[in-house]
């Protein structure tokens, strides 16, 4: 059962949206825009994954024993989160190596100017995402019971999938129909999988 479970999750979260980015009819950009804005629709979609790397989905706890499960869970969870805290800057980076505005000004007018709805989910998820990840890394310290922050950890990855997810959809570059259709879908089953398994908590 490894083999399958491994393989279908690999093509859900990497294989289909490499996919779609390679079939996309986008501009021609230098290889570095096209290599950030790779790693940043990646880290989204293994971020999204990270719904069903837990509990939630029985097929993956029925095929691995658990703290496997949750060692690549954290290990993900780690690694991508990094990479949306470095989003904003690398935004910016090809400023770098362009006659126009300069990146500290390109920055600036990033995190100040609040003129679509895109922008403004994308900075509170920002916010959210430091949020979730000092709440995971300092759990034990937050004086909770195990239960109480599950179900904390589980409403704050709902709220920052879905705001991050809407950010890329309205801003991303690579967000033609076929790529937003495949995030939101993701990001809806990640989602509802989570609700089912976190409903019982309230009972």
């Amino acid at each position: 059962m490894k083999k399958p479970t491994l393989f279908i999750g690999s093509m859900l979260f990497i294989g289909i949206p490499l996919l779609l980015w390679w079939l996309g009819d986008y501009p021609v950009r230098s290889l570095l825009k096209e290599s950030i804005s790779l790693l940043v629709i990646v880290a989204l979609f293994m971020m999204i994954a990270q719904f069903f790397l837990s509990r939630a989905n029985r097929s993956m706890v029925d095929a691995y024993p658990f703290r496997e499960i949750l060692k690549v869970h954290k290990a993900i969870g780690y690694i991508f989160i990094s990479v949306f805290i470095l989003h904003p800057f690398l935004v910016v980076v090809p400023r770098f190596f362009e006659p126009a505005i300069l990146p500290q000004d390109a920055f600036w007018k990033l995190i100040t100017t609040f003129e679509t709805t895109g922008q403004i989910v994308g900075l509170i998820a920002y916010v959210l995402m430091f949020v979730l990840g000092m709440t995971s890394m300092f759990r034990k310290k937050l004086g909770i019971t195990y239960t109480t922050w599950k179900l904390l950890h589980g409403i704050l990855s709902i709220l920052f999938i879905a705001l991050a997810t809407w950010h890329a959809v309205d801003m991303g570059r690579h967000s033609e129909k076929a790529m937003s259709m495949w995030m939101v879908a993701m990001t809806f089953a990640g989602i509802v999988l989570l609700v089912k398994t976190y409903i019982p908590l309230k009972e």
